[in-house]
């Protein structure tokens, strides 16, 4: 099936000129240059747009009804109307109700608002943010280059399908063929896949059926081994914890008013101090908690922006333990299934038939 499929590919690839083929190549490099540039172009002139509004236009004053914080986004009051105005979205500032925020109102689109006081920090694009996006796209365009090149080009169409004359020998005789070219994987992989099994299946033939000391030996060994580093990478994920929950059970406790839950890779995050702060783990039973609600969590001595949630400290049970480290016992199980089969199988399976031998025995007959 895979022979059949790349021999199909092969001959669809020869069909086209080489000509063509090397403008498809350099048509899909550029286009890959030009998407992450355009971008970048279009997101920095939307930045020195808001950048100009923010410093020419006349705020006006309102205050805040509800901050979304995830969103970038404020509902406001002012003059008895409400709108919804954007934040720069720059900042890790957050803000309670009825805050006194000003805005300015977008020129071209009325219904557009944006926030500049307090706390907000619009930016003006740099030519870092030019030159980013310009190298991103050599970077991309580079890559689709080189991969269209051995995909479109390096595979080409032999010149001739003529058989080489066999090497005749001093005596006249026909000696051995000389041999094309060097075959690779690619040419016939499924009796390359077969060869090399084989290959590997012999060598560990040969090496389980010696000693079975030596392969204990090295079983343990590995088994050793295995077990101190998945030890010693649990104690070094295990330090930071038993710290906080160290600085959880000696610092003060403060609430944090709970203004996003998050994602997979990020935490929820929190009003602490005005500033929008991730908390340093994620809340056990997130479902159970509301936008707003008050969370007791204590800062870090050393490091006043992080937050950690003074749950941390309750019991956690052997269920949620299990849970934890659940990676760890896994990898654990199956380093040891490994080494075990890969070394020791046949011993493995005479114990295996030695239990079941031992569990047939105890049965009672059944009384006839």
């Amino acid at each position: 099936m895979a022979t059949n499929l790349l021999k199909s590919i092969q001959a669809r690839l020869w069909r086209i000129r080489r000509s063509r083929r090397w403008l498809i190549c350099w048509t899909l490099a550029i286009l890959t240059f030009l998407i992450p540039v355009v971008a970048s172009n279009v997101m920095n002139r939307g930045y020195e747009r808001d950048f100009i509004i923010t410093k020419t236009q006349s705020a006006e004053q309102g205050t805040l009804l509800e901050e979304d914080y995830a969103a970038c986004s404020m509902t406001v009051e002012s003059r008895g109307k409400t709108m919804e105005a954007e934040t720069s979205c720059n900042t890790g500032t957050s803000f309670p109700a009825g805050t006194r925020v000003s805005v300015v109102q977008d020129p071209i689109h009325p219904e557009r608002f944006l926030v500049v006081e307090p706390g907000q920090a619009w930016r003006e694009p740099s030519a870092f943010d030019s030159w980013f996006g310009f190298g991103i796209g050599t970077i991309l365009g580079l890559i689709v280059f080189f991969d269209g090149y051995w995909v479109l080009l390096l595979v080409d169409r032999p010149r001739t399908c003529q058989a080489r004359r066999p090497t005749l020998l001093a005596d006249g005789g026909p000696g051995r063929p000389r041999s094309d070219a060097k075959r690779s994987p690619i040419d016939r992989p499924e009796k390359w896949w077969e060869a090399k099994k084989a290959s590997v299946v012999a060598q560990w033939t040969k090496f389980i059926v010696t000693d079975v000391r030596v392969r204990g030996t090295l079983a343990s060994a590995c088994l050793i081994l295995a077990s101190m580093g998945l030890l010693a990478l649990h104690q070094s994920a295990e330090e930071q914890p038993r710290r906080d929950i160290a600085v959880v059970n000696n610092g003060t406790i403060v609430y944090a008013a709970l203004l996003d839950y998050g994602t997979d890779s990020s935490n929820p995050s929190v009003r602490y101090e005005l500033a929008g702060t991730s908390l340093a783990y994620p809340l056990r039973d997130l479902e159970a908690h509301e936008l707003g609600e008050a969370i007791p969590v204590v800062a870090d001595p050393v490091d006043a922006a992080r937050v950690i949630p003074t749950e941390i400290a309750a019991g956690r049970g052997p269920f949620y333990w299990v849970t934890e480290n659940a990676l760890m016992v896994i990898a654990l199980i199956v380093a040891v299934g490994g080494v075990v089969v890969l070394l020791i199988p046949h011993e493995l399976e005479a114990v295996g038939n030695l239990i079941v031998e031992r569990v047939n025995r105890k049965r009672p007959k059944p009384s006839t």
